[in-house]
């Protein structure tokens, strides 16, 4: 296993390792991410938390991280039907 030939996420997604990510709490934009890395992904959460303040990042796996996302896609689409019904 080389993962010095892993340059892309979706390249360490398609050779199956388990990849975590670190995202920002209100966008949920991912600003890192790591083939086999749960520990560096917690320390850049913390790390950029005590700079940004706190709850500002947080990380997960890959697939807890689609989750998020798709519920966070959800919540912005039923704002904006809120809003178009006003």
């Amino acid at each position: 296993m080389n993962l010095a030939r892993t340059n892309t996420i979706e390249c360490a997604l398609d050779k199956g390792y388990p990849v975590y990510v670190v995202f920002e709490t209100d966008t949920k934009d991912v600003v890192e991410w790591w083939a086999f890395g749960e520990a560096l992904a917690k320390g850049s959460a913390e790390t950029r938390c005590n700079k940004h303040g706190p709850e500002s990042y947080d990380y997960a796996d890959w697939p807890t991280y689609e989750k998020i996302l798709a519920r966070h896609e959800a919540h912005l689409r039923q704002l904006e039907e809120i809003e178009s019904r006003l």
